[in-house]
């Protein structure tokens, strides 16, 4: 059954992208996609298992896919990222706990910040596996409006503010307020991909 919502957004966020000069889907877009899914359930730190959460994390998932051959021609030696990705699986499943979730997590993350000086697409690529995870453990914050500064917050060059689809998009095409690593029509054809399948996969 086609969701009529979800396809409605997808084609304001098509219109966006057809107008952004760089090729970007800015996160006003990005979070009305994610909260066609349904609302973000918490028991304090802990996201709340249920489907809007198993879409969100599977999109995220999809994400991580593209890139993690990125990440394994580089770093396939300092971390095994296909890990993090089984990981999240079994804890959906109810096959691991949250708190083994966090303890791996962590334990990427600390990984990739010894890699902060190196190059900057498996940097992305690691970015995005590690937070499908934390996708998982936490959710996604779907909330916010037009003017609110959040929207702008991955313009930072801070790699802790980015979601699995913006690292994604980074890992294959380069930061878009780079002159040396800015490929606009890959950053596109990325986000016409995310925008025509990927969303619709994760409905499913």
């Amino acid at each position: 059954m086609l969701n009529n919502q979800l396809i409605r957004e997808v084609e304001f966020a098509k219109e966006a992208l057809k107008n952004e000069p760089n090729g970007r889907l800015t996160l006003e877009y990005r979070k009305k996609i994610w909260s066609v899914y349904g609302p973000r359930k918490m028991d304090k730190a802990k996201a709340i298992i249920e489907k809007p959460l198993i879409k969100r994390v599977k999109l995220a998932a999809l994400c991580a896919e593209k890139v993690l051959p990125i990440w394994l021609e580089a770093y396939s030696d300092k971390y095994d990222a296909v890990k993090v990705l089984n990981f999240t699986s079994e804890y959906l499943d109810g096959l691991s706990s949250w708190e083994r979730g966090y303890d791996i997590y962590n334990e990427f993350r600390a990984r990739m910040v010894e890699l902060e000086e190196g190059p900057l697409r498996p940097l992305a690529a690691g970015k995005c596996i590690s937070r499908v995870l934390a996708t998982a453990l936490y959710d996604l914050d779907c909330d916010g409006d037009e003017s609110d500064e959040e929207y702008d917050c991955e313009e930072d060059d801070d790699i802790d503010l980015w979601d699995a689809s913006f690292a994604a998009s980074v890992a294959l095409s380069g930061i878009y307020w780079s002159e040396s690593d800015n490929d606009i029509e890959r950053r596109r054809e990325y986000w016409n991909w995310y925008l025509n399948e990927a969303v619709f996969i994760a409905d499913t």
